[in-house]
């Protein structure tokens, strides 16, 4: 046992020491062509080596401090760029929703199904979850609907979403679109 639990660490030790050493990538082609890209293979500083002013082994003409905050240089205009084609759909939404008084909010769903009674005492059950709601039944057919609230963001639709759930673990919420009350 004892000697099977060494194999075994060693083993792990010989996979690490070999997945830890430079790795060189080449290319061969089959007119015998071969190139060492590794070069072009970027290095990055060990965080701890970095904290304490050394710089790290390697290349160091290819070491990158902070591979997310690359900066980007030369033409960056884009062939079949959509920008306009985005920006002209977005617009023409906000300009539909202005006309028509609307917004884009989100509700919370707490029954849907076919039976309008299972409705009905799903409605009564918001009653009893949250006093203050205001529960509406709404056919979308084939379904009976029970909706509560009104809300703009998730985040407003958090609290009585917790409350809710307690109740129907199958609550859900859903992006509806409202009238703008004046």
């Amino acid at each position: 046992m004892k000697n099977t639990l060494i194999f075994y660490m060693m083993l792990c030790i010989l996979c690490v020491g070999i997945s830890c050493t430079p790795k060189t990538i080449t290319t061969k082609s089959e007119e015998g062509f071969s190139e060492d890209l590794s070069k072009y293979q970027l290095n990055y500083k060990d965080s701890l080596e970095t904290l304490r002013g050394r710089s790290s082994a390697g290349n160091e003409a290819n070491v990158v401090s902070n591979p997310e905050k690359r900066n980007l240089s030369g033409n960056m205009n884009a062939e079949y760029a959509i920008t306009d084609s985005l920006d002209k759909f977005f617009n023409d939404v906000a300009t539909r929703n202005r006309e028509e008084n609307v917004f884009q909010g989100l509700t919370i769903q707490v029954y849907s199904g076919p039976k309008r009674e299972n409705a009905n005492e799903a409605k009564n059950k918001v009653y009893q979850a949250l006093s203050s709601a205001e529960p509406r039944l709404i056919w979308e057919p084939p379904n009976y609907k029970v909706r509560v609230g009104r809300y703009a963001d998730r985040l407003e639709a958090q609290k009585d979403y917790a409350a809710l759930r307690e109740s129907f673990p199958l609550v859900l919420i859903v992006p509806e679109r409202f009238k703008v009350v004046d």
